[in-house]
């Protein structure tokens, strides 16, 4: 046997084989509805998608900055405008409790390098915001 006829059969045998694994895997496919199955799974993904978007839009609008509606909560939060709504659970319970205790002309600030919550003069925020820009705090609740 020549080298050129050893090569030649090589690959005609692999080009069978490709042929081959593609038409069994085409009959594969429609005999087991895996392409069907998939084409439910992406219906059923944008379905919960939507589902969810309307469950945090209605949870949005109960409760709009998700920090509680209880009685003692309400006069608090009615004298304070709330600027950050992305905040964890423990962040919302830290502004939560110190809302109790701000004063006129304080505001409630997250620091965006170390992630701290706290109190600051007004005064003090604009001119750290003036300083070093948006880039370093973040504003979480101002007088209304």
């Amino acid at each position: 046997m020549d080298l050129t006829t050893i090569i030649v059969a090589y690959i005609s045998a692999i080009v069978i084989m490709i042929l081959l694994f593609l038409a069994l895997r085409a009959v594969m496919n429609w005999y087991f509805k895996i392409n069907d199955r998939i084409d439910l799974q992406k219906e059923q993904n944008i379905l919960l998608s939507k589902i969810l978007k309307e469950l945090q839009k209605d949870s949005v609008s109960e409760n709009r900055n998700g920090f509680g509606t209880s009685k003692e909560d309400t006069p608090v939060f009615s004298k304070w405008k709330i600027e950050d709504e992305d905040l964890s659970d423990s962040e919302k319970s830290n502004v939560q409790s110190l809302l109790k205790t701000l004063q006129d002309g304080e505001v409630i600030t997250k620091h965006l390098t170390n992630k701290k919550i706290e109190v600051m003069n007004s005064k003090n925020y604009e001119n750290w915001k003036k300083q070093y820009g948006d880039n370093v705090l973040k504003l979480i609740v101002s007088k209304k």
